[in-house]
């Protein structure tokens, strides 16, 4: 299946609560790219072909890598529906840090409401949660079921 992050956001909760919780995620993201990118990881649309044109919007979040170093799209959806599993193969491309780093920061913002897991261990996560706590100023979380 190739190496994999896995993702859920559950439904507990009111949805105001689940707009809170998204609002604090793209304010993480913001940073999270904006640091990514001037260390020079490059970032695209979801088809990893437009350079920059990641999305960050009230409805989504949305990201690949550029060119060769794309595999599959990051996206997680405000609006989407609630309890519905959601996975992203990075291959451990360069956009894998970026990719952990806001696993990390939907962690941070959705806590247990948000199911985490993936195919590598700890030592694969090291680097996004230096991004997410150089880009945020929080102290981060690996997933525990990583």
């Amino acid at each position: 299946m190739g190496y994999t992050h896995y993702y859920t956001i559950n439904g507990q909760g009111l949805a105001i609560s689940r707009d809170i919780s998204y609002k604090q995620f793209t304010v993480y993201a913001e940073s999270i790219i904006t640091a990514a990118e001037e260390s020079g990881i490059q970032l695209a649309d979801g088809h990893g072909e437009n350079q920059g044109e990641w999305e960050l919007s009230n409805e989504r979040v949305s990201l690949n890598g550029l060119g060769v170093d794309s595999h599959e799209t990051f996206m997680v959806s405000r609006i989407g529906e609630v309890n519905s599993f959601n996975f992203c193969k990075t291959a451990r491309k360069p956009y894998d840090t970026v990719v952990t780093a806001l696993l990390i920061a939907l962690h941070a913002s959705y806590g247990d409401s948000v199911d985490i897991s993936s195919d590598g261990g700890s030592a694969d996560w090291v680097k996004g949660l230096e991004l997410f706590e150089s880009a945020t100023g929080l102290k981060g979380k690996i997933p525990a079921t990583v």
